[in-house]
Protein backbone atom coordinates (compact mmCIF):
# COMPACT_ATOMS: atom_id res chain seq x y z
CA UNK A 1 0.00 0.00 0.00
CA UNK A 2 1.21 3.20 -0.93
CA UNK A 3 2.03 4.82 2.63
CA UNK A 4 0.15 8.43 1.31
CA UNK A 5 -2.81 6.43 0.78
CA UNK A 6 -5.32 6.54 4.18
CA UNK A 7 -7.65 3.88 5.55
CA UNK A 8 -11.00 4.67 6.32
CA UNK A 9 -12.75 2.45 8.99
CA UNK A 10 -16.36 2.26 8.81
CA UNK A 11 -19.28 0.33 10.72
CA UNK A 12 -22.52 0.44 12.24
CA UNK A 13 -24.41 -0.21 15.81
CA UNK A 14 -28.46 -1.01 15.50
CA UNK A 15 -30.40 -1.15 18.20
CA UNK A 16 -32.58 -4.34 18.75
CA UNK A 17 -35.89 -2.58 17.97
CA UNK A 18 -34.08 -1.02 14.52
CA UNK A 19 -35.36 2.07 16.20
CA UNK A 20 -31.79 4.02 15.60
CA UNK A 21 -28.62 3.02 13.94
CA UNK A 22 -25.35 4.77 15.28
CA UNK A 23 -22.58 4.61 12.22
CA UNK A 24 -18.68 5.67 12.58
CA UNK A 25 -15.72 6.39 10.51
CA UNK A 26 -12.45 6.55 11.80
CA UNK A 27 -9.68 7.76 9.32
CA UNK A 28 -5.98 6.37 9.89
CA UNK A 29 -2.70 6.59 8.19
CA UNK A 30 -0.04 4.41 7.09
CA UNK A 31 1.60 3.62 10.25
CA UNK A 32 -1.76 3.42 12.03
CA UNK A 33 -2.22 6.58 13.93
CA UNK A 34 -5.53 7.92 13.85
CA UNK A 35 -5.93 11.34 11.52
CA UNK A 36 -9.75 12.11 11.50
CA UNK A 37 -13.11 10.26 13.89
CA UNK A 38 -17.01 11.15 12.95
CA UNK A 39 -19.79 9.20 13.88
CA UNK A 40 -23.40 9.86 14.10
CA UNK A 41 -27.12 8.59 15.11
CA UNK A 42 -29.63 7.79 12.07
CA UNK A 43 -32.74 6.62 11.81
CA UNK A 44 -34.27 2.84 12.24
CA UNK A 45 -32.95 0.48 9.62
CA UNK A 46 -31.64 -2.66 9.19
CA UNK A 47 -27.96 -4.08 9.66
CA UNK A 48 -27.13 -3.97 6.34
CA UNK A 49 -28.58 -0.19 5.73
CA UNK A 50 -26.61 0.76 8.78
CA UNK A 51 -23.49 -0.97 7.01
CA UNK A 52 -24.17 0.78 3.81
CA UNK A 53 -24.66 3.90 5.49
CA UNK A 54 -21.50 3.99 7.94
CA UNK A 55 -19.38 3.76 4.27
CA UNK A 56 -21.17 6.15 2.81
CA UNK A 57 -20.17 8.72 5.35
CA UNK A 58 -16.53 7.38 4.99
CA UNK A 59 -16.80 8.08 1.09
CA UNK A 60 -18.50 11.33 1.38
CA UNK A 61 -15.59 12.17 4.36
CA UNK A 62 -12.62 10.97 1.60
CA UNK A 63 -14.12 13.16 -1.15
CA UNK A 64 -14.47 16.43 1.11
CA UNK A 65 -10.56 15.63 1.93
CA UNK A 66 -10.10 15.38 -1.50
CA UNK A 67 -8.51 11.82 -1.11
CA UNK A 68 -6.66 10.80 -4.14
CA UNK A 69 -6.06 7.12 -2.95
CA UNK A 70 -7.89 5.75 0.08
CA UNK A 71 -8.81 2.36 1.53
CA UNK A 72 -12.43 1.41 3.38
CA UNK A 73 -12.55 -1.32 5.32
CA UNK A 74 -15.53 -2.81 7.12
CA UNK A 75 -16.71 -5.32 8.37
CA UNK A 76 -19.71 -5.71 6.47
CA UNK A 77 -19.71 -9.37 3.89
CA UNK A 78 -22.66 -7.64 2.28
CA UNK A 79 -21.63 -4.53 1.69
CA UNK A 80 -17.82 -5.50 0.29
CA UNK A 81 -19.50 -8.07 -1.79
CA UNK A 82 -22.62 -6.14 -3.29
CA UNK A 83 -20.09 -3.16 -3.99
CA UNK A 84 -17.64 -5.34 -5.87
CA UNK A 85 -20.10 -6.99 -7.59
CA UNK A 86 -19.40 -10.18 -5.90
CA UNK A 87 -23.18 -10.41 -4.87
CA UNK A 88 -26.17 -8.79 -6.14
CA UNK A 89 -28.74 -6.10 -4.78
CA UNK A 90 -31.56 -7.89 -4.14
CA UNK A 91 -33.28 -5.46 -1.30
CA UNK A 92 -35.12 -2.99 -2.37
CA UNK A 93 -34.11 -0.98 0.67
CA UNK A 94 -30.05 -1.31 -0.04
CA UNK A 95 -30.44 -0.27 -4.07
CA UNK A 96 -30.41 3.46 -3.43
CA UNK A 97 -27.82 3.03 -0.82
CA UNK A 98 -25.73 0.91 -3.09
CA UNK A 99 -26.01 3.22 -6.20
CA UNK A 100 -24.79 6.30 -3.80
CA UNK A 101 -21.90 4.39 -2.78
CA UNK A 102 -20.71 3.60 -6.23
CA UNK A 103 -21.04 7.37 -7.08
CA UNK A 104 -18.71 8.65 -4.74
CA UNK A 105 -16.63 5.72 -5.24
CA UNK A 106 -16.38 6.97 -9.15
CA UNK A 107 -14.63 10.25 -7.42
CA UNK A 108 -12.69 8.13 -5.50
CA UNK A 109 -10.80 6.40 -8.65
CA UNK A 110 -8.03 4.72 -6.65
CA UNK A 111 -10.28 3.81 -3.75
CA UNK A 112 -10.05 0.38 -2.75
CA UNK A 113 -12.77 -1.68 -0.34
CA UNK A 114 -11.58 -4.64 2.08
CA UNK A 115 -13.49 -6.54 4.39
CA UNK A 116 -12.05 -6.46 7.62
CA UNK A 117 -12.83 -9.23 10.83
CA UNK A 118 -14.55 -7.29 13.42
CA UNK A 119 -11.66 -7.38 16.11
CA UNK A 120 -9.98 -5.06 13.78
CA UNK A 121 -12.44 -2.32 13.51
CA UNK A 122 -12.86 -2.10 17.02
CA UNK A 123 -12.39 1.62 17.58
CA UNK A 124 -15.04 2.51 14.53
CA UNK A 125 -17.27 -0.31 16.45
CA UNK A 126 -17.31 1.56 19.79
CA UNK A 127 -17.79 5.05 18.21
CA UNK A 128 -21.13 4.03 16.47
CA UNK A 129 -22.42 2.23 19.30
CA UNK A 130 -22.03 5.38 21.53
CA UNK A 131 -23.27 7.67 18.80
CA UNK A 132 -26.48 4.78 19.02
CA UNK A 133 -26.03 5.51 22.73
CA UNK A 134 -26.37 9.69 22.34
CA UNK A 135 -29.36 9.51 20.43
CA UNK A 136 -30.66 10.91 16.93
CA UNK A 137 -30.03 14.00 15.13
CA UNK A 138 -26.46 14.06 16.56
CA UNK A 139 -23.51 14.13 14.73
CA UNK A 140 -19.70 14.24 16.54
CA UNK A 141 -16.39 15.48 14.91
CA UNK A 142 -14.07 13.20 17.56
CA UNK A 143 -11.06 15.19 16.71
CA UNK A 144 -8.48 14.18 19.82
CA UNK A 145 -11.36 12.94 21.64
CA UNK A 146 -10.74 9.14 20.83
CA UNK A 147 -7.32 8.81 22.08
CA UNK A 148 -9.15 7.80 25.36
CA UNK A 149 -10.93 5.33 23.88
CA UNK A 150 -8.16 4.02 21.29
CA UNK A 151 -6.38 3.72 24.69
CA UNK A 152 -8.95 1.26 25.99
CA UNK A 153 -9.24 -0.34 23.06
Amino acid sequence: MDPSTLSYYCDAAVDTLGRSSGVAVVVRNAAGQILDATSCCLEGMTNNEAEYEALILGLELAVARAERSATFCTDSQVVVGQVSGQFAVRDQKLAPRHERAMQLLALLPAAELAFVPREHNRLADALAAEALDEGLGRRWHHGDRDCALRDNL
